[in-house]
């Protein structure tokens, strides 16, 4: 039997991107730039505790960002 997936958003989820999320607003999207700072970004504590939580619940844990994202793997 396959273990249930849960997947955890980085951006606004794990990680609290509120001081860049300026860097994605319209007109002028820098999405390169946007994923450049979040790696500054400091965790959303309670989230990142959670996807700990899961995984040790049995739950296969996936984080949804590019291959160049955070390297989140609990």
């Amino acid at each position: 039997m396959k273990p249930k997936t849960i997947a955890f958003d980085c951006d606004g989820t794990l990680v609290d991107v509120s001081s860049i999320r300026h860097l994605v607003n319209p007109p002028d999207k820098n999405f390169d730039a946007f994923h450049t700072e979040s790696v500054s970004c400091p965790p959303i504590t309670w989230v990142v505790q959670a996807a700990y939580e899961a995984k040790r619940m049995g739950f296969k844990v996936i984080q949804a960002r590019n291959e160049s994202g955070l390297g989140f793997d609990p």
